[in-house]
């Protein structure tokens, strides 16, 4: 089966763009006093997660370290002027179920880390997210069950009615494994850091602009550039985890194979390409019932993620590979489902020919039938034709739909561009292990007169130069995130640096600009539908299968799964094993 396809547009488990969706997706507003809104974007530097990867790409993700490629990530999020994105709450989420104590989970990972700094780190599920994740805590969550952002290591973090300015109030008290207090210098730190050119943030443009104030030890306040209605959203997908300034000020160079965080764990040893070893710190600021385990072992396995967790020395993969899922089906391991916005798609360079033309691109929509190709690729992808998955909290009602298949029209418009001296001839660029699924596109295509398709199966480091440099026809890959905003915005609106897609369309444009003007619900929904449909008019790519990160287990083997955050990241205080002092 052809690997996962690649990423495209910011990163894989990366991050950049819109997030609750038109009509269909209904975020929750609730009056009260100081309003969270807010929006942002963010242009990824190197090291950013998201940039059109293929399975096996994703998989050698490290090599993308290294590449300046742009992507960029807008967060925004519904809300009405009073409304309140975060609560205020002041302790760890309540219901959570007491978990086991003890024992070691060992988790098998597709890759090892290039680096454990909030900075240049990787934040998807199966990137660097969960040991991003054990090592901080997040200031703020997006979750996928609700669709809207909560505090967790954060106490709120609140809008004035006119989303100028936020408030972030931190839990007094909290400090990190060196002992350096978790306070608003220390966020401020962290923020200042990402802006500093010299660091090359992967986060940068999230703070661009930004001025930060602390008023006390646990208010930071924050005057935005521009009103942004979901800048909750940025600060969850972006600039959630805080580093110690203090380990950070003695030893900069190093601090990323050698963190300090306040999360449940803290890193004890790293053997570079084989492991790392998390061990529990006493000191976590929920209390001394927290964390339920012991230590976590992060092993990398990069050919067979699966296996040990067949074989029984590990008891958890996070994948999204369609190869390694079915491997796992046939295993009977359970699959703990993360379901994402976006999928796969056949993404157009909008900004050269041929796909500079709209009728190109339309022709090759309407020509495409997603059912067919799964069936002929032997893919094992679910078809669909809306970025929003009926399993999202985010759907509510009938989404505007991709357009079904049309030979008729398609045929239509290949012979027009044909009479205007243009027939249409391309060549996709793709990951290894996709040459089945290109040649059961090129088999359909072949049915239609002047219209050519050829292929190019591309390696990792080619694959992100061709993104970088923007010298690609059309890929094959996915887009996809946990909050609609961080990617969406990204690839699709006109002029924005991360908009590798090269996609222009005024209609898309205004249907942003009235998102990030909304006050009510109403008119955010409304404006997201008119983003759809303008898409759907003027298509930036075509649109093939859902794609989801599964938390990969022996049946029944770890507790606390369901509280996963953002792409299906685990909140590691609240993860148990069943059956304890299993290595």
């Amino acid at each position: 089966a052809p690997a996962t396809p690649p990423v495209f547009g910011p990163p894989p488990g990366a991050s950049s763009g819109p997030h609750t969706p038109p009509g269909a997706w209904t975020p929750a507003y609730r009056s009260g006093p100081g309003t969270p809104p807010g929006g942002t974007r963010l242009d990824r530097l190197p090291g950013g997660r998201r940039v059109w990867l293929t399975a096996v790409i994703v998989t050698a993700l490290a090599v993308l370290a290294g590449v300046g490629v742009a992507i960029v990530q807008l967060v925004a999020g519904d809300k009405s002027s009073g409304a309140t994105r975060t609560s205020n709450s002041t302790g760890p989420s309540p219901g959570v179920v007491p978990q086991p104590r003890g024992g070691t989970v060992t988790v098998s990972i597709n890759a090892d880390s290039t680096a454990h700094d909030p900075f240049t780190a990787r934040y998807q599920a199966f990137g660097d997210g969960q040991r991003m994740s054990a090592l901080y805590d997040p200031l703020v969550v997006f979750t996928q069950a609700t669709g809207k952002v909560a505090p967790h290591l954060a106490k709120s973090l609140t809008s004035t009615p006119d989303g100028f300015t936020w408030s972030l109030q931190l839990r007094p008290g909290v400090r990190f494994t060196d002992g350096t207090p978790l306070d608003a210098e220390a966020v401020k730190f962290n923020w200042e850091r990402h802006a500093d050119p010299a660091v090359q943030s992967a986060h940068a443009n999230a703070v661009r602009g930004v001025t930060l104030r602390v008023v006390d030890p646990t208010r930071l306040d924050i005057t935005l550039p521009a009103p942004d209605l979901t800048f909750d959203h940025l600060v969850a997908d972006e600039l959630a985890y805080i580093a110690s300034p203090t380990a950070i000020r003695a030893d900069p160079a190093g601090f990323a194979r050698h963190p300090v965080g306040a999360g449940p764990f803290k890193l004890e040893s790293w053997t570079t390409g084989e492991k790392q070893v998390f061990v529990r710190n006493p000191d976590y600021w929920q209390g001394p019932d927290k964390p339920y385990l012991d230590s976590v072992v992060f092993a990398v396995n990069a050919e067979q993620p699966v296996a040990p967790v067949i074989g029984g020395t590990a008891d958890v993969n996070f994948q999204s590979a369609n190869h390694d899922l079915q491997q796992a089906r046939s295993a009977s391991l359970e699959l703990v489902p993360t379901v994402n916005t976006g999928g796969v798609m056949l993404g157009f360079n909008s900004a050269s020919a041929p796909f500079d033309d709209a009728r190109a691109r339309k022709a090759v929509a309407l020509a495409l039938d997603a059912s067919a190709l799964a069936r002929d690729s032997g893919a094992g992808a679910t078809p669909t034709r809306s970025i929003v998955p009926p399993e999202s909290p985010l759907r509510a009602g009938n989404p505007p739909m991709q357009p079904a298949p049309d030979h008729a029209r398609a045929q239509a418009l290949f012979d027009q561009l044909a009479a205007a001296g243009k027939p249409l001839s391309f060549t996709v660029m793709c990951g290894p292990g996709e040459q089945r699924t290109m040649q059961a596109i090129q088999t359909q295509l072949s049915g239609f007169r002047n219209v050519t398709m050829r292929y190019e199966v591309a390696e990792a480091a080619r694959f992100a130069d061709a993104v970088g440099k923007r010298q690609f026809q059309a890929m094959w890959g996915y887009e996809a995130g946990a909050d609609l905003d961080t990617w969406l915005f990204a690839i699709s609106r006109g002029g924005y640096s991360g908009n590798y897609l090269g996609y222009r369309n005024p209609a898309v444009d205004a249907g942003w600009d009235a998102v990030r003007a909304a006050t009510t619900p109403e008119a955010k929904a409304s404006a997201y539908n008119a983003i759809l449909r303008g898409l759907n008019d003027d298509p930036a790519w075509w649109l093939y299968a859902q794609i989801s990160v599964f938390a990969v287990q022996r049946k029944d083997a770890l507790t606390g799964l369901d509280g996963a955050y953002a792409d299906g990241l685990l909140r590691w205080d609240r993860v148990g094993k069943k059956e304890q002092g299993k290595k």
